[in-house]
């Protein structure tokens, strides 16, 4: 297995840093956004994350994308998904990710 540079480490580091909270709850559907300051030192000109969501038993129940565009060093961006799906907690995976 390859080793993981620095900018895949520290890409990384961040993704695993992001925490959703929930922010509203209409007719069934939720609502969870990250508001996240881009700490690394590379401009993202796409940024999207697969939102796996697992049962207690860390089962893969539903996969929701929160993604941004033209993500700069030091910028805020506010990541978001819906779901109407009960679930125990988040996993973030890399589904898309490019800087500049």
């Amino acid at each position: 297995m390859p080793r993981k540079t620095i900018k895949q480490k520290t890409i990384q580091e961040f993704i695993d840093s992001i925490q959703f909270k929930e922010v509203s709850n209409d007719d069934g559907d939720k609502e969870y956004e990250a508001v996240v300051e881009n700490t690394t030192p590379y401009n993202f000109s796409d940024f999207s994350l697969d939102v796996q969501l697992l049962d207690s038993d860390n089962v893969t129940i539903a996969s929701e994308y929160a993604d941004t565009s033209h993500w700069d060093s030091g910028a805020k961006a506010k990541l978001s998904f819906s779901t109407d799906e009960v679930f125990s907690s988040i996993k973030l995976k890399e589904s898309t990710i490019e800087t500049e």
